[in-house]
């Protein structure tokens, strides 16, 4: 008996070893590999998509979207991954449940460069008429004001949540 509640002593205790509060830290909480719908103009060549959506420590929503893209260019064959780091600037959710989050690229880009994703989350609908995949986005990037001869792109994808070391102040200890 003695030797059950110093275990339990020591368990109870230890976990606070894995607890990290990091303010700073773009903590990733939910990550899909998205499946490519359609793309034109600079994403006809996209053959991957990571999509992962983070909360910083200390914040009561998500902060920010991290866009992973694959592309093998055509004629010479060499794959290529390029990472886009958005802020997440609106979250809405409709009747059903359905949450959309719009995120785009951080500050004002003088040089007048634009990203943005539009991600919709049926993963805590209520209603049955959505997609078969839990989430949907639609991604736009392009430079000056108009929009004409954006690259532009549809995706789908199925959604998992990532583990990482919990922090202190969602009160694990």
């Amino acid at each position: 008996m003695k030797h059950l509640i110093a275990t339990l002593a020591l368990a109870l205790t230890s976990t606070s070893a894995f607890a990290v509060y990091q303010p700073g830290w773009e903590r990733p909480v939910m990550k899909s590999d998205m499946r490519v719908i359609s793309a034109e103009y600079g994403y006809e060549n996209v053959e991957g998509v990571t999509l992962t959506l983070t909360r910083r420590d200390g914040a009561n929503g998500y902060t920010g979207l991290i866009m992973e893209t694959t592309e093998q260019a055509d004629s010479t064959r060499v794959t290529t991954q390029h990472t886009v780091t958005l802020e997440v600037k609106g979250v809405s959710m409709d009747e059903c449940g359905t949450t959309t989050i719009r995120a785009a690229l951080p500050g004002q880009n003088p040089m007048g460069a634009r990203t943005t994703v539009t991600l919709i989350d049926h993963s805590t609908s209520k209603c049955r008429d959505h997609s078969e995949h839990a989430w949907e986005a639609h991604v736009r990037t392009g430079f000056g004001w108009c929009g004409t001869g954006d690259a532009t792109m549809d995706l789908e994808g199925d959604v998992e949540p990532v583990f990482t070391i919990m922090s202190r102040e969602r009160g694990v200890e």
